[in-house]
């Protein structure tokens, strides 16, 4: 406690606006660490999807009148290289080639070409008030770009 005293005081002689970046940037920092993370795909699912991302999928198909099919694909583009492309659609639609993951409410289906990409990935909500959504921590991306969108 008296280390994080420390800081706020050395803050405080930079101004206000120095105090409050600082006091929201320990906030998220600490938040972070508790957060506890509910996942809704087996153990051992190529790409792990959290309790908050199938309810955001199912959601939004039911905004759209869509059936709750989400088709992930990684495209050649974006700023860092490849980019992310997701679409709902009709079970028709489905290829016998596409990768199924069954996500509580929400089915995912990955064509074959875009796995190797996305093996070992987490989709999440994004919390960000600017930019709401579907996030993917993909550990396969070596750059990413600023706007999260793409990763090389």
């Amino acid at each position: 406690m008296g280390k994080n005293l420390l800081c706020n005081f050395g803050l405080i002689r930079l101004g206000f606006i120095s105090l409050e970046y600082f006091y929201a940037e320990f906030m998220i920092k600490s938040s972070a660490k508790t957060k506890k993370v509910t996942y809704v795909t087996e153990e051992g699912s190529p790409v792990m999807v959290t309790e908050k991302a199938s309810k955001f999928i199912r959601h939004m198909a039911e905004m759209s009148d869509s059936e709750p099919n989400l088709a992930l694909k990684v495209l050649p583009g974006g700023c860092a290289g490849m980019k992310y492309s997701m679409d709902f659609i009709n079970s028709d639609d489905v290829r016998s080639t596409d990768f199924h993951i069954d996500a509580k409410d929400v089915q995912i289906y990955i064509d074959k070409d875009s796995m190797e990409y996305v093996s070992g990935s987490i989709m999440d909500t994004d919390d960000d008030l600017m930019s709401p959504g579907l996030k993917i921590d993909n550990p396969n991306a070596k750059r990413g770009c600023g706007c999260g969108k793409s990763f090389g």
